[in-house]
């Protein structure tokens, strides 16, 4: 059903279309780093650091779309194209050929997309140097079919394209999990990947998993001045303003209970430096600091105030995490 494709003219469009997410800011919602360099990591976005011209920019900006199916305009996707080296095309992911019959056979037996298999027409895979794990849209024909249209940096195994796949298939069920079912899409296909049948045909899915379970400091703060160098740096910040937590102008101190506001507030004083794990316990447990210090409990208050910050829209990660240390924001 996968058939491979690289195309100078779809490299071009497809970076347009990362341009749209990042000038929309999608990818800095959802806590993914934008780098200038390659890396394997799934929650990190490479675009490469090409003299991108103003004209450029607009012409995204005037896109009638964001969708990586669709051709952006003209003059953005000519500009890409004399920017970007030629290059051979790559690879088919290792494995993948040996293992697309058997993955779309689990599908059917598992009867979780048997009406969504049946109207997909057509499956292309474009392999790129560039962007996320992996991407993807689909058109629909008259007839009622579509047209399955993914990408898949070349770099990552074939796990991740199998993740794509089932990412793909399941905003097809429901298009809620575009934007506000984000999240549980990405769970529903972590469980699959980990509990089914599929995690005995990609066992490189849970490896990658873990250790991609988190971004390493380096890049975030890398991705914070790539963002500030192509015009999109955070504008927002935290603030503490009559012992009241606002980040821009909204008030968070509702959303947020007595430890989690305290540690905020404190993360907020040390301006971009850290807040030990004994300051901390300091805040958390006063007197008792000594006696209750515990690193385990420390990370979970830490968790559930990323949470909550995601959960309004504000990205995790402004929140990093310096082993042996203790936590600090993002420097302003």
């Amino acid at each position: 059903m996968v058939r491979f494709v690289d195309i100078i003219k779809l490299q071009a469009n497809y970076l347009c279309f990362l341009a749209s997410q990042i000038q929309e800011g999608v990818y800095q919602k959802h806590g993914f780093a934008v780098l200038p360099y390659p890396t394997n990591h799934s929650q990190a976005v490479y675009f490469p650091d090409l003299p991108y011209s103003l004209k450029f920019w607009q012409s995204i900006r005037r896109s009638p779309h964001q969708s990586v199916a669709r051709l952006f305009p003209k003059e953005a996707r000519d500009e890409i194209a004399r920017l970007i080296p030629k290059a051979n095309q790559a690879p088919p992911p290792s494995g993948w050929k040996k293992k697309e019959r058997f993955f779309f056979t689990v599908l059917k037996e598992m009867r979780l997309f048997e009406e969504e298999l049946n109207k997909i027409a057509s499956i292309s895979v474009l392999l790129t140097p560039y962007g996320t794990a992996g991407s993807f849209h689909y058109l629909l024909k008259k007839s009622g079919k579509v047209d399955l249209f993914v990408t898949h940096r070349e770099d990552n195994p074939s796990a991740f394209l199998a993740k794509t796949l089932v990412l793909a298939l399941l905003l097809f069920q429901n298009p809620k999990y575009a934007s506000e079912k984000w999240q549980e899409k990405q769970t529903i296909a972590d469980f699959l990947f980990s509990k089914t049948k599929l995690a005995s045909l990609f066992p490189d899915y849970r490896l990658n998993l873990k250790w991609n379970s988190k971004l390493p400091t380096k890049y975030l703060l890398d991705s914070r001045k790539y963002l500030q160098k192509l015009g999109f740096g955070e504008e927002k910040k935290f603030r503490l303003i009559n012992e009241q937590i606002f980040y821009g102008e909204r008030k968070l101190d509702r959303i947020l209970s007595a430890q989690e506001k305290n540690i905020l507030a404190g993360l907020i004083k040390k301006n971009g430096e850290a807040l030990t794990h004994d300051q901390i316990a300091q805040i958390l447990w006063q007197e008792k600091a000594a006696e209750k210090f515990s690193l385990w409990a420390i990370t979970k208050v830490i968790q559930k105030l990323r949470r909550k910050l995601q959960l309004v829209g504000i990205n995790q990660n402004l929140i990093l995490t310096l082993y042996g240390q203790g936590y600090a924001l993002t420097p302003p």
